[in-house]
């Protein structure tokens, strides 16, 4: 909404102007209220819908998702292999009837899963290099980033809980564990390990962006307080 005057104006109407919404997963602090997106497609991680109707082991059980958290019918999702494992999601295609579906501008019958910079596995969304889609697995099951072309060389990545502290991804911090009830300890992520590998990963695409003069590149993750002070004219109404 906006104020012009004494009057409010509507600047977004999330049912009318949204076509098309990028969920980076299903924790419940990241999807905001789906339903307010009546008519827009959303894009989700292969294994999401399977995820949250069965859950991802003891420690993600399905208690904590809510099978509804999305619309009805209105998926578009992409096929990816992962590591077989005794509770990694199936992929669920977008049922034949869906009343929302992705634009027909997208190639989605050229989709493909290609290596980019240090990452094994992207999909340039439109196939015109403005929104690449990054496989970020390790948070969670079905986890994935963006990387956005914002303006000529400039591009942004959206994280989102890729860390929870970008002090983690400089290696100045750990990522926190906690006891989970049973004597063991945990962190927030699904697989540490691979969270580890991935935040290696991204670490290594800035460093190099950092010497590229070809482009540059902005991270930015969820839970940065310190970058949400400094650049509150990025949210809407706003723009980065």
């Amino acid at each position: 909404m906006g104020l012009t005057g004494n009057r409010i104006e509507t600047l977004l109407d999330p049912a009318g102007d949204v076509d098309m919404v990028i969920l980076s997963h299903v924790h419940w602090d990241h999807v905001g209220t789906p339903s307010d997106f009546a008519n827009a497609c959303f894009v989700v991680g292969s294994g999401t819908l399977h995820l949250l109707e069965h859950g991802a082991g003891p420690l993600y059980p399905t208690e904590i998702f809510n099978d509804d958290e999305l619309p009805a019918v209105p998926y578009a999702t992409k096929e990816e292999s992962y590591d077989a494992a005794p509770h990694a999601p199936k992929h669920t295609y977008a049922p034949s009837e869906a009343v929302a579906t992705l634009p027909s501008s997208i190639p989605v019958d050229s989709w493909a899963w290609e290596p980019l910079a240090n990452f094994p596995y992207f999909l340039d969304l439109f196939d015109d290099g403005s929104v690449f889609v990054i496989d970020s697995l390790g948070h969670l099951y079905s986890y994935v980033n963006l990387l956005l072309g914002v303006a000529g060389r400039r591009f942004i990545y959206l994280g989102g809980d890729c860390c929870h502290d970008p002090r983690i991804l400089s290696g100045q911090k750990g990522i926190a564990l906690y006891d989970d009830g049973k004597g063991r300890m945990r962190s927030v992520d699904r697989n540490m390990g691979v969270a580890k590998k991935k935040l290696g990963q991204i670490n290594n695409f800035m460093e190099e962006v950092k010497v590229n003069e070809d482009i540059e590149v902005e991270l930015i993750v969820a839970n940065d307080k310190t970058w949400r002070e400094k650049n509150r004219h990025g949210f809407w109404p706003g723009k980065l």
